[in-house]
């Protein structure tokens, strides 16, 4: 794309947008600090102001980095000033934008530079009551943004739940169906409990599709403890050692792959001693409707297998984690109304699979499922158990907490307990897309789901973090009859849910972000930043300072800018970390906005947020505009340090045929390296003429490929450089799609890449033969191989890449390039690597035995993968998603310093801008 010079811009230049839309499971949350900081972000650097600063009003005008200015819409409008009131120029100066959408339905927007159009008070407008606007459809084409498949929320059953929960709670509130044990009739006293001979029937639910279907699973006691018993569904093989000294007494007729009773021993103490104590003193008592003084926890592979019952394939890899469904179990069970009753307290949480039985896309090992994974799963499953009887049982109260603050809290339970490396995962891939994800969900989730829950749990430890008596908001969140948003505005006593929301969404983008003299960026006073994360100390000989055992050592709380680690052993003085499952997060990711490109934004609704830096501002005095497709959003835009190096390239080559390359910033290198941005757009295809074999002309089209180099020459000749490089999708439009829907990255040397110049591309060389000079006009065997194909790969083992040599001498009218190959009989590559290969074998003067052939080893992995599923490393923070439905370019490449590589991207036939990004790994 052409980047326009700013003197040609009219006084509103426009940055147009519009858009609605060996790994151990992804539950759709979890995977593991000691509170360490990695602030990586490239912009915080030296404040280059050089005036006397006024101290300017936060809430109104900026003056200093940390200064911040909210934004309501008026009548779906919006306008930020960012003039400096001492006088700096914006030009040297970057801002953040968050939009936060608290409409339900999606917001698509355009944003847009221009010259302020008022005083300079940039009061954003008046609030018009936030009229939710039309359904302007999800990037999936739904209307709460994104596919159910981990990445977004998805519209489900209607707000009131599905007929089969609506009639069950109508029978409830009429009393002809009551708890268990309601009716003062008690059943005989149950059973003594014996480890390894008790056996009991429990209902499953087995469909992510429906909530009236069940299956009927036998099941042994192999654990138990004061308050709870474990017990494991007999299609799960599980090894008997009587007295757990480590010597297995009885094997199952089948392989076990290690996993014992003992483990579940174990696993009861954490309940009897950590879970239930903590969970009860912080949230309330749970209940025990049919007497027998304990909670059941019922381990079956129907949860693992459940994922496969969900219409979209894409959701199959997400396991169902745990479900406890006290609206169905504690309630009488009757063979018509609620068939699927147990009539106790009882909780279903997956089973291990360490190769993929049970589950083929997900596997669980056994170390990780009794390290980390069963407690925090029944640590979540009982926080549902307890806000039931404390809202229906205890408070008589006629709702059921909504799903999303009923998952929120569940994570938290897990967190507190000292189990919240399970949701580090879901965490990171909120943090990455932001906007696809909706903080409430108005519609009825259900207990059972393979759902993303990252930002219900970064939103509830946000509360704890920044709530001054976080005990009081734990027990008024779940002490109480109320529920959903009010629930939480009355707890925090916040003026609306909406504000709150947005100073969560400002923690998210500064925690840990610094000033130039090594303060917080942004007032803490006026908005509080997450705590960092602690280490638990709790060893199980009771010398440590709490009483949570299973977890010494672990992490509790979440590092927003930092390291979040995943420790193993914590029922022992000396827990390890695995770093297998280290997530590495840096805040919250952002779009760019630069000059010259159309900035056309998504936020799904329901309180999803979308961040965007705000770049390349082309005016000393500037204002940012929002017009968005729907009224009833807010935000802010927070200055931040002013750059003191350029970090973002931007693609400013017009037309397709033109071959040459922009060059990227220079790629930091250190402990922790900041990532470097290219802006670029694939634009639509421009036409060459193409002569053919009869010498006759025809117009052939040419599909756009960006050329962006990376050059390492200043580096160790010889270094090992190894990078990550991913793109970003961006929205185009109304409809919320991305605009490239299937994009590519390949990464090769400089010298391997066809490069077509004016000066080597003619008939000069040839005066008797056919006149054509690039890039009007080309012989049509130079047109395939030389001006780059849009698509990546394809099976290059029947493709010969030097063609067949003429037994007869050529002229140059016959053979224009002198190689010995005839102009009629040269390769037509049809894909990028076809052309790379023409091109080492035209290096290689046709001796392909002695080069080795380039391969998909140099295209990013989620071009030459089967899946659809998007490529990310959350160790080292890389990678991202950007829309629900297609995915994004990523590859990891070991380079050499002392040499220069060429970026190539493409889109096949698709057009639409992106963002680039790469970062020096360790």
């Amino acid at each position: 794309m052409s980047r326009l010079p700013l003197r040609s811009l009219p006084v509103f230049l426009a940055l147009f947008a519009g858009c609605t839309g060996t790994e151990e499971p992804n539950f759709g949350w979890g995977s593991g600090d000691d509170g360490e900081e990695s602030d990586t972000d490239t912009d915080t650097d030296t404040d280059t102001d050089t005036d006397t600063d006024t101290d300017a009003d936060s809430d109104s005008s900026f003056d200093d980095p940390g200064d911040i200015v909210t934004y309501e819409d008026d009548d779906a409008e919006s306008e930020v000033v960012l003039t400096d009131d001492s006088g700096d120029s914006n030009t040297d100066q970057e801002y953040f934008l968050i939009v936060l959408n608290n409409a339900e339905t999606a917001l698509t927007y355009d944003l847009r530079y221009s010259v302020p159009t008022d005083d300079g008070s940039g009061d954003g407008g008046e609030d018009t009551g936030g009229a939710d606007g039309e359904d302007t459809g999800g990037a999936d084409g739904e209307d709460s943004g994104g596919s159910d498949t981990g990445s977004a929320m998805v519209a489900g059953p209607s707000a009131k739940g599905t007929p089969f929960r609506q009639h069950l709670r109508e029978l409830r509130r009429t009393g002809e169906l009551s708890h268990v044990g309601a009716k003062g009739a008690k059943g005989p006293a149950p059973a003594p409990l014996a480890v390894g001979e008790s056996r009991q029937e429990f209902r499953v639910r087995d469909s992510l599709v429906t909530d009236t279907t069940y299956e009927v699973r036998d099941a042994v006691l192999w654990a138990v403890g004061d308050s709870v018993a474990i017990w494991v569904d007999e299609d799960v093989p599980i090894d008997w050692d009587y007295d757990c000294d480590g010597e297995i007494d009885e094997e199952h007729r089948y392989e076990a792959y290690g996993f014992d009773n003992c483990d579940l021993q174990t696993i009861a103490e954490i309940v009897d001693t950590n879970i239930i104590p903590n969970l009860e003193s912080a949230f309330g008592s749970i209940s025990d409707l049919n007497e027998d003084g304990v909670t059941s926890v019922v381990i079956t592979p129907t949860l693992n297998a459940m994922s496969v019952t969900s219409e979209d394939d894409e959701n199959w890899g997400n396991l169902v984690g745990s479900y406890a469904d006290p609206e169905v179990d504690l309630l009488d069970w009757d063979a018509q109304d609620n068939p699927a009753s147990d009539e106790q307290e009882v909780v279903f949480v997956f089973a291990p699979d360490p190769y993929g039985f049970y589950n083929p896309f997900q596997a669980t090992t056994v170390d990780k499922y009794t390290s980390i994974a069963l407690a925090a799963e029944i640590a979540r499953a009982f926080m549902f158990l307890i806000d039931y009887n404390q809202k229906v049982i205890e408070k008589s109260g006629t709702e059921v907490e909504e799903t999303w603050l009923l998952e929120g809290l569940g994570a938290l339970a897990a967190d507190l307990t000292g189990f919240g490396a399970h949701y580090h995962d879901a965490a990171w891939n909120y943090l990455d897309a932001p906007h696809l994800y909706s903080l409430v969900d108005s519609d009825d989730a259900d207990v059972i789901n393979a759902r993303s829950w990252g930002a219900q749990y970064l939103f509830l430890r946000y509360l704890y973090d920044s709530s001054d008596d976080p005990a009081s908001l734990l027990s008024s969140l779940v002490q109480t009859d109320a529920v959903g948003t009010s629930n939480v505005v009355t707890a925090t006593g916040a003026a609306d849910f909406s504000t709150l929301a947005l100073e969560w969404q400002v923690a998210l983008l500064t925690t840990g972000v610094t000033n130039s003299d090594g303060d917080p960026l942004v007032s803490v006073d006026e908005y509080t930043p997450y705590a960092d994360a602690s280490t638990i100390n709790s060893p199980p000989d009771g010398s440590g300072d709490d009483d949570r055992y299973g977890a010494n050592g672990y992490q509790e709380g979440v590092n927003i800018r930092g390291l979040n680690r995943t420790y193993e052993g914590g029922t022992t003085t000396t827990p390890t970390e695995n770093e297998g499952f280290r997530v590495k997060m840096e805040n919250s990711d952002h779009y760019t906005m630069v000059t010259g490109f159309d900035f056309e934004g998504y936020v799904a609704g329901n309180y999803a947020a979308q961040v965007i830096r705000l770049t390349d501002i082309p005016f000393d005095s500037a204002s940012i505009r929002l017009q968005g497709s729907s009224s009833d959003f807010t935000g802010v835009v927070v200055r931040w340090n002013d750059p003191t190096f350029t970090d973002v390239a931007i693609e400013d080559i017009f037309s397709p045929t033109d071959a040459q390359s922009i060059a990227l910033p220079e790629l930091p290198s250190g402990d922790d390296p900041a990532m470097i941005y290219g802006i670029g757009e694939i634009t639509k295809a421009a036409y060459v003429n193409v002569i053919n074999d009869d010498g006759e002309t025809e117009a052939v089209e040419l599909t756009d490929t960006d050329r962006w180099l990376l050059d390492l020459s200043d580096r160790t000749t010889g270094e090992v450089v190894n990078v990550a490089l991913w793109l970003d999708r961006r929205f185009a439009g109304d409809s919320g799609d991305p605009a490239l829907y299937d994009p590519w990255i390949a990464v090769v040397p400089v010298d391997a890449v066809p490069t077509p110049t004016v000066s080597t591309l003619n008939s000069d060389s040839c005066a008797d033969g056919t006149e054509f000079t690039y890039p009007t006009s080309l012989l049509s065997y130079l047109f395939y191989q030389k001006l780059l194909s849009g698509n990546a790969v394809s099976d290059t083992e029947t493709f010969d890449p030097c063609g067949e040599p003429s037994e007869e001498e050529l002229s140059c009218d016959e053979d224009w390039d002198l190689d010995e190959v005839a102009d009629t009989d040269e390769p037509l590559p049809s894909t990028f690597l076809e052309q790379l290969l023409v091109q080492q074998c035209e290096d290689a003067d046709g001796d392909m035995d002695s080069v080795e052939p380039y391969d998909t080893a140099v295209f990013d992995v989620d071009e030459v993968d089967e899946d659809d599923t998007p490529t990310v490393n959350r160790k080292s923070n890389t990678g991202s998603v950007s829309a629900g439905e297609g995915e994004e370019a990523y590859i990891e490449v070991e380079l050499t310093g002392g040499e220069q590589y060429l970026v190539i991207v493409g889109g096949g036939s698709d057009t639409g801008i992106y963002e680039l990004s790469l970062r020096q790994l360790d």
